[in-house]
């Protein structure tokens, strides 16, 4: 049932659905050995706080445990495979490493190797095993976040430094599909430089060329795609069971069903093609009768086809319905009390990564009413109640948004929305080193494209914040990127 998993506190707060055939490293994580680790009578065992995290001997497996408060019971999130802990070397291809990482991307296939030394920069060996094995760059942050993660110490049991897989994300709620349908694909890659250039990579900040790498404008958005697709059917079959209990009225009618079902074998078998404005509208049919506190996984299956199929979400004629739907699950009219509730938090996660998906190219003209409409909405909520992956979620936005407005003609129509967001995130003490950077990026997107804003005495403030962001971020590429983007506003 790892489609009932919680996130650790820290992280999500609800519902991390890490997938029970999760590939985990073995025999040693961090000193921790094998031979030390408690049987399945740990499982009887109340765990401490939602979402913690334990390892148990399974005869000669290791698996790995997470605790659901709201079942009271242990769920099995992973099987461990082998890794090299910090007191071996293992080769790999002629070389000694430090690390070499069994990471599985698509159930059926032989993992992958990913090596890396303790002295090496994380996105250097990201960006080797992502060119070796030709998988799209836009993972690169992800896989440099794994490897930060996974080389250090663990104390099982008492620790949150989890071992995550980056492309199941223990770490964030990002669903992982048991097919290799809505993961590599159709990849989106992190494109970045001049238009018609691919000769900068925007996350480690190197170029193939000479001279000082430049890496505005980047054109490309970044969707979120990676789902776990049986497991979020099985819990939207699950709570319908439940709602018809409560209130039959509110379940899926024989029509939304036999919908339903074609959108989830569409994307198990990679046919999003097939996906159209009429199964977006039926889903948000059913965000808007379903309760707030079980409506996730179908957010998240909007989520899911917007990313997969955006030409689907041009065809939706009324998207300021949509919108409003989305915003009334997020519980828009309730004030925005600090922190959230763990159910709240969700959806508004959910929310706004299915609105990032919205602005990709094959979506449909931008400015319009309804992107009024978001930026509005979004400008409404309190700075203090954005968490470290709400905001995650709000600078992809913002930064995808930059994307496909660049050419625009309208587009300062919600620039000062749009700047105010950025600057949000930006500023936000939660704000961690990927979202400074991909506010950034959508900062100079929007300070070089054609509606470039007329900073006037705004720019000593852009000035202060940018030069903050590179402070707070302490990554070279963060500091290369204020320097250009301080170069086009001087």
């Amino acid at each position: 049932n790892s489609e009932e998993r919680w996130a650790a506190e820290e992280e999500l707060k609800l519902y991390d659905e890490t997938i029970s055939n999760q590939a985990l490293p073995s025999q040693q994580l961090g000193d921790v050995k094998k031979q030390d680790l408690p049987g399945l009578e740990a499982l009887s065992n109340p765990g401490k706080k939602e979402g913690q995290v334990i390892m148990v001997r399974n005869n000669n497996l290791v698996e790995a445990h997470q605790w659901d408060s709201s079942s009271q019971s242990w769920q099995k999130i992973g099987e461990v495979v082998d890794a090299v802990g910090s007191g071996r070397k293992q080769l790999f291809d002629g070389k000694e490493y430090d690390y070499v990482f069994d990471v599985d991307i698509k159930d059926g296939a032989p993992p992958l190797k990913l090596p890396y030394n303790a002295n090496e920069n994380p996105y250097q060996a990201a960006h080797r095993f992502l060119t070796r094995n030709d998988l799209p760059m836009s993972y690169i942050d992800e896989v440099a976040q794994f490897i930060d993660k996974n080389t250090a110490p663990v104390r099982l049991g008492t620790s949150n430094e989890q071992y995550v897989d980056p492309f199941t994300g223990a770490s964030r709620y990002i669903p992982r599909g048991n097919t290799g349908g809505t993961g590599f694909t159709a990849p989106t890659t992190y494109d970045s430089g001049p238009v018609g250039s691919s000769n900068v990579d925007p996350f480690t900040g190197s170029a193939r060329g000479s001279g000082k790498a430049k890496v505005l404008p980047v054109l490309s958005p970044l969707p979120f795609k990676q789902a776990n697709v049986a497991a979020m059917e099985k819990k939207i079959q699950e709570l319908n069971e439940t709602t018809k209990t409560t209130d039959a009225s509110a379940a899926l009618q024989p029509e939304e069903g036999a919908l339903f079902t074609e959108i989830f074998g569409a994307i198990s078998t990679n046919n999003t093609s097939s996906l159209s404005a009429q199964h977006i509208t039926t889903i948000a049919t059913v965000i808007q009768r379903w309760p707030t506190t079980q409506v996730f996984p179908v957010i998240d299956l909007l989520r899911i086809v917007l990313g997969s199929n955006p030409a689907a979400f041009k065809g939706v004629k009324d998207k300021e319905a949509l919108i409003a739907t989305l915003f009334r699950a997020a519980e828009r009219d309730q004030p925005w009390d600090n922190p959230l509730s763990k159910t709240r938090e969700t959806n508004l996660l959910l929310v706004t990564r299915s609105i990032a998906n919205m602005f990709q190219a094959q979506s449909g003209l931008v400015p319009a009413s309804w992107t009024s409409t978001v930026f509005a909405e979004l400008s409404a909520i309190p700075s203090t109640v954005w968490t470290k992956n709400t905001l995650l979620a709000l600078s992809t936005l913002l930064l995808n948004y930059s994307c496909v407005i660049h050419r625009s003609q309208t587009a300062a129509q919600d620039q000062d929305k749009h700047l105010g967001l950025i600057e949000t995130a930006l500023g936000n003490a939660n704000s961690d080193q990927e979202t400074l950077y991909r506010g950034l990026v959508a900062f100079g997107n929007v300070i070089c494209s054609v509606a470039k804003p007329k900073l006037g005495k705004a720019t000593a403030g852009w000035l202060r914040l940018t030069s903050a962001t590179a402070k707070k971020s302490g990554e070279k590429r963060t500091q290369d990127l204020v320097d250009e983007v301080q170069s086009l506003i001087l």
